[in-house]
């Protein structure tokens, strides 16, 4: 996967932050923006420090601002997987199915309907949960959604869910400036350039 240039103040390098749509490194893809994020020691003659980064291509990120169903498919692939779907829906897929086997074992007659039912029932079950997802006004739902679906309701566990279905962050706005929040800042960021000067 091509990537894609931006900017981070040195001191935020692989240090996590929560935001309210998940947790990991913020990055700028505007560098006067990094630069203005860098702080100095007073009274000492220190530098303003920022590095020039490589992060994942958009493709791979949400937008904050647009709806679940504008994103590309490449972006959703993953996510709308049967692997994703069945991990985020574990319990009520187990209740689902768990009442559908006993339906299809009453099917003694039909052979072959026997065989075809699970098969159509699983992607069934899928097809409505990926309609239900779609269905979410905003990105942020769906960050909530998630969240509400972990133990602890923890949001640290929604944005590693959504990296490991290949979401690698969210792309959001703050002080009309483009901003993108890295969930696996350690294995997605790679450092270009160090920058360092008195601003």
């Amino acid at each position: 996967m091509e990537k894609q240039k931006a900017f981070i103040a040195t001191e935020n390098y692989i240090k996590n932050v929560s935001l309210p749509f998940g947790v990991g490194v913020v990055t700028s893809f505007d560098e006067e923006d990094a630069m203005r994020c860098t702080t100095r020691r007073k009274n000492l003659a220190t530098q303003n420090e920022w590095l020039d980064i490589k992060i994942p291509a958009r493709s791979s990120f949400l937008r904050l601002d647009v709806p679940l169903y504008e994103h590309g498919k490449e972006t959703l692939a993953q996510f709308f997987s049967p692997k994703s779907l069945s991990l985020l829906f574990y319990a009520e897929g187990q209740k689902y199915f768990t009442k559908t086997t006993d339906v299809i074992s009453g099917l003694v007659d039909f052979p072959e309907e026997k065989k075809e039912a699970p098969h159509e029932e699983v992607g069934r079950f899928y097809a409505e949960k990926r309609n239900e997802l779609e269905r979410l006004p905003s990105v942020h739902a769906l960050v909530q959604f998630i969240t509400e679906k972990t133990r602890n309701r923890d949001l640290a566990v929604t944005s590693s869910f959504l990296q490991m279905v290949g979401i690698n962050g969210i792309i959001f706005s703050e002080d009309e400036t483009e901003r993108a929040l890295i969930f696996d800042a350690r294995n997605q960021i790679e450092v270009l350039h160090f920058n360092s000067e008195r601003l």
